[in-house]
Parts: C-alpha cells; structure tokens; sequence
C-alpha cells in the first residue's frame, strides 16, 4: 500500500461535536453557549451574522434559554424514525442555517417510530436490524 504524505493545513471545515451527559447535565445550554461561540467567530471572520437552528425533541425544554440565546427552533414530533432527521437536517441546510443543534437524538433510537421499534416491527432478531439502516446521524 503506498501512503501520500501532505503537509497539512488549516481549512474552513464544520465540527460536528456531540455533548454527552445524564439529564440535567447542561447540554442543551452548553451547546447553545458553543452555538453562539461559534456564530461570533463566524461574524468576525466573514461579517455575516450567522443562523443557529435547533431541532427540538425535548418538549418545551427547547426554549428554556430563549430569553439568553438568540435561535430558531423545530420541534420534531413522532414518529422518530432516522429519515425524520435526515430531512430535518436537509431543511437546515435549504434553509440557510450555518449551526445546527439537535436536541436530542435519543429518541431516533428508543422514541415512539425510533429504530428499537422498527427492530421490534421487523421481527425483533438479530436479522431483522438488515430491514432497517438505524444508527446515529454521522
């Protein structure tokens, strides 16, 4: 196998970052503190005022900090399955949106339509995971 070597060097690349706690932890005012770090660097960097989007599937917990970030928010309803955050991605995305934050996940894999369910729907083995592309939102 033959390896090519690069001098590396910095590029205009979006993180993607994952904050990982129990509940009540702070992740959603910690990734709305990152979101508007980040949307600051981005008005000093290019002068344009930057867009976070949240997508909501924590109820009413989504606007909590309304009155310290400024965010537009999407509540995502059931069913959870991952083609609903593909899409909701897809709309960030048309939309113009530069920081995307979902909050949270978790129900893609254990909510009402999420993948657990479709498993379960499938048959419940081991083979029935085949009929179904679930995993986390890479």
């Amino acid at each position: 196998m033959a390896f090519v070597v690069k001098k590396a060097k910095r590029e205009k690349i979006y993180p993607k970052i994952a904050l990982i706690g129990s509940s009540g932890s702070g992740k959603s005012y910690g990734s709305l503190r990152l979101a508007t770090g980040m949307a600051e660097e981005i008005k000093k960097e290019s002068g344009k005022d930057a867009r976070i989007l949240m997508l909501n599937t924590e109820a009413a917990r989504g606007r909590y900090y309304a009155n310290e970030f400024d965010y537009d928010i999407v509540d995502l309803e059931p069913p959870y399955n991952p083609e609903l955050f593909v899409d909701a991605i897809d709309f960030a995305v048309s939309e113009g949106y530069d920081i995307l934050i979902i909050d949270s996940t978790s129900p893609e894999w254990d909510g009402q339509g999420g993948c657990l369910e479709l498993q379960q729907k499938a048959g419940g083995t081991y083979q029935a995971w085949s009929k179904h592309t679930c995993s986390y939102i890479q």
